[in-house]
This record gives structure tokens, sequence and C-alpha cells, in this order.
């Protein structure tokens, strides 16, 4: 049982599962095998409690080894540790527990006490462990997997108590952790001053370097914007200033936007050694000179470094990505003036017009903020500005593309330029055949922005550039946004209007071909027109020689802007265009039964037969169109009623009227014969057509329409294909000896074996079908 040897070798044997030793070790123990089995046993039973969380006192005082672990490489000490239980860990220390055995991970149990418990539990218990285990002569310079002290475990969460603490007690200042740093560099990279100046009063060093990042304390602070620690660093004696990081960084790139620690640092440089260290160039190619851009003290303190004759070389070097110190400081317009002001000033240009790798200048970047832009075009002789401003990007944009989105810029940049040379610009064209107005199609603030700033007399030339392709100028893009096209129609001179409006664009459209679907936007070009131009501004046709009529005739809103705003004695011109082809406008708008009312109800009473009467290619009129008898109603009702039957009875090209068309509807007969006079309908239903067909023979096999055609005929009156007299006939019947060719009404009624009942009683066939 007082074999304490021999308790930690079978601690060990058990807790790493070597079968064989443990054999080895009971054969030697053959002699006293039943005490060596009670003592396995009691080991095996203290090593399980173990596992289990729990420290088993009873197995302690039968000889289980006090300092075995568990599979968590933990002793009874950890354990208590964990728990925060003070009264066990004494216990435990009286018993003679080694105080600095390390779990799996590293951890004594005082790192565990400060890890664990004081910080991560944020239990105040874990410190006065700490502070027991210390009294038990527990070492602190122990690391932990990460290669941890107990003492950088503190400095890292800012615990100043336990620093002091620590320190009083005998830690060590310079040790590592994994990455190379001490105590005083997580100081400086925590920010934490009181804890900083404890160790530097201690006499902690200054110039360490970490691993892999290769930054010293000074870096660190620099990089975590811990001024008042880089300050205090700074002011040690012999401080590594030219050491480079990972990232080819010195602390003079990390300080480069502070100029009072910039300054501090240059002055631990030899006079003769500071202009070449402000001109090292980092990983990515920046200079200190690029890294102090957004700090115009900094960047005064690096120039007044600089010889004048060696100032434009300086300003324009590039970093990696094609950047100068100008593109830099492109967002602080004090940075920007600090640059150029010194700069003689026929170089200033040569300076701004630097290309980065996306082909940006500083303008380019600086487009938008207006600011910026300002400060850089007003620093430039104004007969360079022009130049500067044309300069195009890779995409072959100019500051004004850039800054299309803001036109406080656009004005700031055309107001700088000569008002003669504004209009220059504004028509740059980038590669995709866009001039700054194209961009700007869907913005009327924009677009009003850039024309107001245009002489009167050149703002037409500006809307008229076609893009790529020679597609669409501005005011065809504009067609699709009302209040855009409004901005820029309403900014042309008068007498320039129509010659914006015939502008075309490849296919041959106006803005107002565009427009044909929306009724307020051809209001608002149309009224922007002398009443006199109208006409002319919708006859243009299109490659498909199409007007805006024709396009607008299937749209009754369209069509009745468009006519309502010609003068009443120019739209029945308008509604013929293209008759001469038999593709008249009104040919169109009559296949909308809408648009056509619309349009006829726009002329004058005696202008609608004339209309009607219009063939188109295949000699149909409006009326040979429908066969509906509420339209036919209402186009006939247009009418004067003593032009109804001459409307009625003109014949396309196969001789056929419109009573033809409508023979075998009986609705639509009964609509058309009811507008004519009734001393008219017989002469309606006896027109033939090529063929030598009437009415009458068309509705043959009707019965239906035959007795509409009965009972809207005079009772007593017939027309003789031979004579115009009229005679009276016996009865209603009698329309039946009217003369037929062949093929006529009788020849049809045989055919159907109807013949005779027709000739000598019609009735059957006039009365209703079964």
């Amino acid at each position: 049982h007082n074999n304490e040897v021999l308790q930690q070798v079978i601690a060990f044997v058990l807790s790493t599962k070597n079968d064989e030793l443990l054999q080895l070790l009971g054969e030697y123990a053959s002699h006293h095998k039943e005490a060596f089995d009670a003592l396995l046993a009691t080991n095996r039973h203290y090593l399980h409690q173990l596992d289990q969380g729990v420290i088993a006192f009873d197995a302690l005082e039968h000889g289980a080894a006090i300092n075995a672990r568990n599979k968590e490489g933990q002793s009874a000490l950890h354990l208590a540790t964990l728990n925060a239980d003070k009264k066990t860990i004494s216990t435990l220390i009286a018993r003679g527990i080694n105080v600095n055995i390390q779990d799996k991970y590293g951890n004594t149990a005082l790192i565990r006490a400060l890890e664990k418990v004081l910080y991560k539990d944020k239990n105040e218990v874990g410190r006065d462990i700490a502070q027991q285990l210390i009294a038990a002569r527990a070492q602190l310079d122990i690391k932990d997997k990460d290669e941890n002290t107990p003492l950088i475990i503190a400095v890292q969460n800012k615990d100043l108590a336990m620093v002091n603490y620590l320190l009083q007690h005998g830690a060590c200042l310079e040790t590592f952790d994994a990455h190379m740093k001490t105590a005083l560099f997580w100081a400086a990279e925590k920010g934490d001053e009181a804890i900083f100046d404890v160790l530097l009063k201690q006499g902690a060093q200054v110039n360490g370097v970490s691993y892999p990042e290769e930054n010293t304390p000074l870096m660190a602070a620099l990089s975590n914007r811990h001024l008042g620690i880089a300050q205090k660093i700074v002011s040690q004696e012999e401080v590594a200033v030219t050491q480079k990081n990972r990232y080819g960084n010195t602390a003079l790139h990390l300080a480069a936007d502070n100029s009072e620690i910039l300054k501090a640092i240059l002055a631990l440089y030899p006079q003769n050694k500071r202009l070449e260290a402000v001109m090292v160039k980092n990983k990515y190619g920046n200079t200190v000179l690029h890294d102090a851009a957004g700090n115009s003290e900094s960047l005064k303190t690096i120039l007044a470094l600089l010889p004048q004759n060696q100032r434009l070389e300086e300003v324009m070097i590039q970093n990696k990505y094609g950047n100068t110190v100008l593109h830099d400081a492109v967002m602080n317009a004090e940075s920007l003036k600090t640059i150029l002001a010194p700069l003689p000033e026929n170089k200033r240009l040569e300076a701004v017009m630097v290309k980065n790798k996306d082909g940006n200048t500083v303008l380019h970047e600086a487009a938008m903020n207006a600011e910026s832009l300002k400060t850089i075009l007003e620093l430039l002789p104004e007969n360079q500005r022009l130049d500067a401003v044309r300069i195009q990007d890779n995409y072959d944009n100019t500051v004004l593309h850039k800054a299309i989105n803001d036109p406080e810029i656009l004005k700031t940049v055309l107001e700088l330029l000569p008002e003669n040379k504004r209009l220059e610009t504004v028509i740059i064209k980038n590669k995709f055949g866009q001039t700054v107005l194209h961009d700007a199609a869907k913005n009327p603030k924009i677009i009003k922005s850039i024309l107001e700033l245009l002489p009167e007399n050149q703002r037409l030339e500006a809307v008229m550039i076609k893009n790529h392709d020679g597609r669409n100028s501005l005011l065809h893009l504009a067609a699709y946004n009302p209040e855009s096209l409004k901005a820029v129609l309403a900014l042309l001179p008068e007498n320039q209007f129509l010659d914006a409006v015939r502008i075309q664009d490849r296919f041959g459209r106006t803005v107002l071909h565009l427009a044909f679907n929306n009724p307020e936007l051809l209001t608002a070009i149309l009224t922007l027109l002398p009443e006199n131009k109208r006409l002319e501004a919708v006859r243009i046709d299109d490659r498909y020689d199409t007007t805006v009529l024709h396009m607008a005739a299937g749209n009754p809103e369209s069509l009745k802007t468009i006519l309502e705003l010609l003068p009443v004695n120019q739209r029945l011109e308008a509604v013929r265009i293209h008759e001469e082809r038999g593709e008249a406008v009104f040919h169109d708008a009559a296949k909308n039964p809408e648009s056509l009312k619309i349009l006829l109800a726009l002329l004058p009473e005696n202008q609608r037969l004339q209309v009607v009467m219009m063939k188109d290619n295949y000699g149909y009129t409006a009326l040979h169109w429908f066969a509906n008898a509420a339209i036919l109603k209402t186009l006939l009702g247009l009418l004067p009623e003593n032009q109804r039957l001459e409307a009625v009875i003109i014949q396309n090209e196969r001789g056929e009227t419109t009573l033809h068309r409508a023979a075998s509807n009986a609705e639509g007969l009964k609509t058309l014969l009811g507008l004519l006079p009734e001393n008219q309908r017989l002469e309606a239903v006896r027109t033939k057509n090529k063929f030598g067909n009437t009415v009458l023979d068309r509705a043959a096999d009707n019965s239906e329409c035959l007795k509409t055609i009965q009972a809207l005929l005079p009772a007593k009156t017939d027309y003789s294909s031979e004579n115009k007299e009229q005679v009276v006939l016996p009865s209603n019947k009698d329309i039946l000896r009217i003369p037929q060719n062949r093929s006529s009404f009788f020849s049809i009624a045989q055919e159907n074996n109807t013949g005779k009942d027709v000739l000598h009683n019609p009735a059957p066939m006039l009365g209703p079908l079964h």
C-alpha cells in the first residue's frame, strides 16, 4: 500500500492500456498476487471514476495513485479546479498531488483556473484557486498546446491584477507563445496600456518579431490603432523600425495615417535614410506615400522630404494595381490639394492622367465625389481641363459616364469647362456606343442637368447622336420614359422640335413610332409641335413603310389622341396615308371596331363616306370586314342616310358587296337593310358579283336570311333588271322573278329540290327551320 512507485506504474499501465506490461507486472508480483490484484482493482476503480468526472477518495485510501489521469489526461486536481472546488483542491494538495500535471492539451490546473474558470466562466473563484495553486508552488511558465503561459493568458484577458500577481511570483517576461509573441507583444496587440506599462517597467523587450506575421510590438500596436502604446514604444531607445512584416509593411507604412507617430518614427532614421524609407514598397507595391494618402498632414511630412524636382516622379509611382497616391487620395479633397498644389502647374495634368489597371484615372475614381472632382479640375490650367475630362478608361468611359447618377457632379464638371467645349465632352461614346446622355435616358433630372449647361443651339446635336450601330438616339431611349422625353423636348428651341421628332433609328422609327402605344406621351410630343407641322411628323415612314398612325390604329386611345391633335381639315389626309398602296391608316383601323368608330367620329360628316368607300389591296372596304351587326350599325349610323346605299353596294375585286358577305348572317342583313331607305333596299340585294350572283342567290340556302330579306323589302315594289321603272307586283314573293343568270337563285333552289315550292309557294322555305 505504501509503494508509491508501483501505484504510479499501475496507474500508467491502466491509463495507456498496455496489457503486455500489465502481464509482466503480474508475473513479478506473483508472490503477492492477492495484494497486487487488490491494488490493481483499486486503481481500475479510481480511473473509472475519474473518467466519469468523480474523485474517489475511498480508492485513494486503499492505494490508488493520486496523480493518475483519466482518458482526457486530467488528474483529480484538474477536475476539482474545473468544478471550482477549493476545499477538494486543498485536500488534494495536502495529500501531495502534483500541481503541475498537464492534461492531453498541455493544461495545468493553474492554466485551467485562469483560462476556463476565471475568464471563460467569469467566476472569481478561479482567481482564488490560481493563488492557491501558486502558493502550492505551481510552476508559472509551463505552456499549454498553444504555448501560452499563465502570464500570456492573463495579458490576453487584460487582467492587470493577475499580471501583477504572476510577476510578483516570478513569471518570466520573455517567454514566447507558438507565434513568437511575448506578454508585452500581446499587451501591444490588445491595447491595454496599463498592463503594457507594467511589463515595460519590468524590463520587457520591445523589439521581438512574431511568426508568421513578422510583426514587431510597434507594428501590432499600429495595426490595431493602439496609438498610445505605439507612442510609448517609439520613445524607447533602439527601437527596430526597419523591420518588414510578411506583407512588406514597415512601421512607417502602418503609421502613415497618423502624422504625429509618423514624424516620431521618421526621427528614428538617420536624416539621409528618411527619403529612402518612405519610398520602400510593400507586397502590394504601396509606398508610405500611398498609405498616407488619406491624411494631408502625413502627406505634407513625406512630401517635405522630396526634392522639388522629384515630386512628380514619386507622386506617379504605381502600386501593383496601377494606383498612384492620387488614386488612393481620391476621396479626400484636402489630400488631393496637398499632392497637386506643390507640383508645377504644367505638370499636374500628367499626374492626373495616369491610369490604373482598370484604365481609371484619378478623375474616374473621383467621379462619385463632387468636392474631390472640383478640387482636381480647379488645380488644372483651364486649357487642360477638357483633355482631363475626355480621358477614357478601358471601356472608353469618361468621367461624365462614371458620374452618371449624380446631377451635382455632372454640373460641377461641365461648369468648369468652357461653354463652347461642353458638347464635345458630352457626345463622347464609350465602347458600347453610349454617350453620357444615352446612359441618362431614364433619369430626367440628369438629362436636364446636362442639357441646361449646353448652348441652346447645340442641344439638338447632342440628343441626335446615335449609339452603337446607329440604333438609338437619346430621344428614342427617352421615349420609354415620359418624364425623360418631356425633359429633352422642353430644353430644345421651339424651331427644332420637328427636326427632333423626325430623327429615325436604324429601323427608321421616330420617337412617335416608339410612343404609339402611350397616349400621354403622344400628347406630350405633338403638343410641342406647331399645329400645322403635326401631320408632317405623323406621316414619317419607318423602314417597313409604317407610320405612327398605322401603328396606333389598333389602339383606340392612341389613334384618338393623334387625330384630335391634327387640324380638322388634315384628318382625312392623315387617315388616307398610303391609300394608293391599298394600305391606308383607315384600313388598319378598320380591323378594330372601336378604332374605326373613333376615326369616323373625328372626321367631318361629309368626308366619312369617302373614307368608308376606300378599298384595300383586295378591294375590301371597312364594311366588307365586319359581319357583326352591332359594328355595322355603328359604321352606317355615322353616315348620312342618303349615302348609305352607296357604301353598302361598293364591290370588292370579286364584285361582292357588304350584303354578299353578310348573306349568311341574318342579323347582319337585318342591320344593313334596316339602315337603308326602304326604297333603296331592293337595289342593294339585286346587285350582282362577278359571277352573276345576287345577295338572294347567296342567301338561298338559309331560310332565316331569306325571311329577313323578305321582311325588309317593300311589299309592292320591284326593280326589273331591264329598266328602272317601278312595277307593282301582286305580292312580295314576286321578288323571286328578278332575272337571274345560270347560277341564279332559281338554279340554286332547284339543286336543293326546293324550286317548285319556292316558285309556287315560298312560305315553307321562309318559315322557321326544323
